[in-house]
């Protein structure tokens, strides 16, 4: 048996048993969709989380709606906030493809809040809400969450 032969096949078992934990190294929070409702001329009220994860239960391992629903709007809120790095969301001056791609993930994520919105909020007599994607980092030095979009108000 050559023995570069068995360095190297020791070497792969390695790196098989002992993953590179420099993929850990940048710890950052998931970007969070965030709602408010807006009262008359009010400059609006306290934002608050447009959805949480639900609760598991044991079956949720086979049947699990909720759950998935959530993990999409997610998802697409991730993929928002990646094409918001690549560019500014909703600015179709160029017709290039990107911009279309923009466009459509910034309107999915305005139905993913309207479909967040508390049945309540029409009832209080006011239709004006407002929505934002906001990074919350996990350091001592920067208090507040960081913006990475806030919609206009919407009726």
């Amino acid at each position: 048996m050559n023995p570069v032969a068995l360095v190297g096949s020791r070497s792969t078992l390695a790196r098989l048993l002992f993953p590179s934990w420099a993929f850990f190294d940048a710890p950052t929070s998931p970007p969070l969709l965030e709602i408010r409702q807006h009262i008359g001329i009010v400059a609006g009220g306290t934002w608050q989380s447009a959805f949480t994860a639900p609760t598991r239960r044991w079956w949720h391992l086979l049947f699990n709606p909720m759950g998935n629903q959530v993990l999409w709007y997610q998802t697409q809120i991730e993929r928002f906030c990646a094409s918001v790095a690549n560019g500014v969301p909703g600015d179709i001056a160029d017709d290039g493809g990107d911009a279309a791609e923009q466009h459509d993930d910034a309107m999915i994520v305005r139905e993913i809040a309207e479909r967040c919105i508390p049945p309540l909020w029409p009832r209080h007599g006011s239709p004006s809400w407002q929505y934002r994607i906001v990074v919350a980092w996990h350091s001592a030095d920067s208090g507040s969450p960081i913006v990475v979009f806030e919609s206009d108000v919407l009726a």
